[in-house]
């Protein structure tokens, strides 16, 4: 605490600039960041955790919203790590279906463990 207390009195004059007052708070950290003499390992890591905290929770409803669809009465015996891969591909995946396809056509390691029957690994 003492070293993240020395580092804020050491960016204070900085953060209260009139050049920072028009910037929003990510703008205002990089400025900081960028500018100061020494690491500020301190300030970093609780910027770090204070950015990576989302606004909302709209993305995780979406993911339990597909996850309800995924997991319906019909599908009733799928186990949860066939609904955590389809969720998975759901999500990260923004292809149209036609390019994923191509894009797996030219992943020959993927078509072999395919043919194979074992899981992809890296």
């Amino acid at each position: 605490m003492d070293g993240l207390y020395e580092e804020y009195g050491m960016v204070e004059a900085i953060l209260s600039s009139s050049e920072m007052e028009g910037c929003h708070s990510e703008e205002r950290y990089l400025k900081l960041f960028s500018k100061a003499e020494v690491p500020l390992v301190n300030l970093r890591k609780v910027s770090a955790y204070i950015f990576s905290i989302p606004c909302s929770n709209a993305h995780t409803e979406r993911v339990f919203s597909m996850m309800t669809s995924a997991w319906r009465n019909e599908r009733n015996r799928l186990d949860v790590d066939s609904v955590k891969a389809e969720l998975q591909i759901c999500v990260n995946f923004t292809f149209e279906c036609t390019d994923m396809y191509q894009r797996l056509l030219t992943n020959k390691k993927l078509l072999e463990a395919a043919r194979k029957g074992q899981k992809y690994r890296k």
